[in-house]
């Protein structure tokens, strides 16, 4: 009985160690990618090759963490219960299935191929014209597919279909759950960018310029409707135009701003991207996904040349 009993501690302490080990690799990949992506420069209003590439490497590792930290936790909560059947049981054993799964499948066999093809685009397309590169790229892609299919024993494979969560849940629950997780990874992929706005001191005079200096890169694009304003506060608007800013190259961007027609008192100063407010609806949600709905504000004070400060 103590053989057997060791036997099944055992087996636990080993599927979380494996699944942990996963789960640290998944990870690492995951923040280098995105803070990786973070720092890429997009000017445009269509996102670049890499930033693509990027971007579906950074949303599938996310995905795949997520049920990883789900699995771990499942496991460690029947573990410590002691649940050997029940809700814990099954979703820790459904869990376990799910995550072999997206490694199998999301990284191994679609992730690798897709990486492999992407990277031979993005290398190519410095040197042929697009067309051609999309070609070589597709066949790379497919190549390294079938390659897979052919080096790897049928057994592993047919193995592997047991994990597939759609025979656990069937075609409803498992299109909820792969929804959950392309969720899961859409949320982080969006937070991956750099919006920075520096300020040279809150306080100025009227014979000042204030420079505004902008930093932005990765998930955000168009920069072109990047502007920033002055609004007076807690007295009449002096309506002065929004300043565009001036391209500094590497995501930087600059902007001044005028002060010898201010009169004394607190401003607040904006950033933002003028194609939103005024955006429909419909429009609203792509310029989101861009990243467009976001700006920085600052209040100052402005003061008469000559007055103490």
């Amino acid at each position: 009985m103590l053989i057997n009993r060791n036997k099944t501690m055992r087996t636990p302490k080993l599927e979380i160690g494996i699944i942990f080990g996963f789960l640290s690799f998944v990870l690492g990949g995951m923040v280098c990618s995105g803070a990786k992506l973070s720092h890429i420069l997009n000017p445009y209003d269509h996102f670049s090759p890499t930033i693509i590439f990027l971007s579906i490497i950074v949303w599938v590792l996310a995905a795949v963490s997520f049920a990883l930290i789900i699995t771990l936790v499942t496991l460690a909560i029947k573990l410590i219960g002691d649940f050997n059947t029940g809700f814990w049981s099954s979703t820790a054993t459904l869990m376990q299935e799910v995550s072999a799964w997206l490694i199998i499948y999301w990284i191994f066999l679609w992730g690798l191929p897709f990486t492999f093809g992407m990277s031979v685009y993005i290398y190519l397309s410095q040197h042929f014209n697009q067309y051609i590169t999309v070609a070589i790229g597709l066949f790379s892609t497919l190549f390294l597919l079938i390659l897979l299919r052919k080096i790897l024993p049928n057994d592993i494979w047919k193995a592997s279909e047991r994990f597939d969560p759609k025979r656990t849940l069937g075609w409803g629950k498992g299109l909820i759950l792969t929804l959950v997780l392309i969720v899961v990874g859409s949320a982080y992929l969006h937070t991956c960018y750099v919006f920075e706005v520096k300020l040279p001191s809150t306080v100025f005079k009227t014979t000042d310029q204030i420079e505004v200096r902008t930093r932005i890169s990765g998930m955000i694009a168009n920069q072109e409707s990047l502007r920033v304003k002055i609004e007076a506060i807690n007295s009449v608007d002096m309506k002065i135009e929004p300043q565009t800013f001036i391209n500094e190259l590497n995501g930087n961007y600059v902007a001044w701003i005028d002060l010898s027609k201010m009169a004394s008192g607190e401003y607040r100063i904006v950033i933002y991207f003028n194609d939103y407010g005024t955006a429909s609806i419909f429009k609203k949600f792509n310029l989101w996904r861009l990243h467009h709905n976001l700006q920085k504000s600052f209040v100052v004070r402005i003061e008469q040349h000559g007055d103490a400060a």
